[in-house]
């Protein structure tokens, strides 16, 4: 028997990031967690996603279903590209899919004090 527990966590995940209409999300790591998370900001109208994740599989899998924009942290600085990617603003929500979180990551990639989540727990603000 085979549990759905990735997919709600990644749905919670993206329900704490409190993602507005048009809004920016960051998801590290594309995995089942990260992906349901992904689809998550998708359905609760974030504007732009990225999804950052090095395996190809994973990637394809993130654009399908909704990622507008794939950061390989393997071939780049995955913060810098993403400061790059948001004019230097950095996103309005990030969420840490991968174990184990690394939540300085988070922090940079927001640029600002900003909605964060690490696999569906309370956010920090």
């Amino acid at each position: 028997m085979r549990s759905c527990a990735p997919l709600s966590t990644g749905f919670v995940a993206a329900e704490h990031a409190e993602l507005a209409l048009g809004e920016t999300a960051a998801v590290f790591a594309q995995g089942a967690v990260g992906l349901s998370a992904t689809i998550g900001c998708g359905l609760l109208g974030a504007g732009l996603i990225i999804a950052v994740e090095s395996v190809p599989a994973r990637q394809e899998l993130a654009r399908r279903f909704g990622a507008d924009l794939i950061v390989d942290h393997t071939q780049c600085d995955q913060v810098a590209r993403i400061m790059e990617l948001t004019d230097g603003q950095g996103v309005d929500a990030a969420i840490e899919a991968p174990a184990p979180p690394l939540p300085s990551r988070l922090n940079r990639a927001t640029g600002k004090p900003a909605r964060r989540d690490r696999r569906g727990t309370a956010p920090s603000r």
